[in-house]
């Protein structure tokens, strides 16, 4: 477990609402034999879906890919939503850099 996440039961109940643009839920999708990964971003009001191929699912490869990916969409980034995986790991750096 991540040591200094935020638990889901604080999310604000704007995000069931889904009336908001900029609230984005993450999850790792794990390739054949473990050579390879995908990370996948939905954003939960328009259901915008972008696929980040990785080299690996490390917490590195993970934070890189999300930076890279959402950097560009800075403006409709609020908030990110992944589980408790240690491959994101690196979100308070992610955070940093998005905003």
């Amino acid at each position: 477990m991540i040591a200094s996440r935020i638990d889901i039961a604080h999310e604000p109940s704007i995000f069931d609402a889904k009336l908001r643009l900029g609230d984005w839920v993450l999850d790792s999708i794990i390739g054949a034999k473990h050579r390879c990964a995908i990370t996948g971003m939905v954003e939960r009001n328009t259901k915008l879906a972008m696929l980040v191929l990785l080299d690996g699912l490390t917490a590195e490869a993970i934070k890189e890919g999300i930076i890279r990916w959402l950097t560009p969409h800075k403006k409709y980034t609020l908030t990110l939503t992944s589980d408790n995986g240690e491959e994101f790991a690196g979100y308070e750096e992610v955070s940093e850099q998005i905003g």
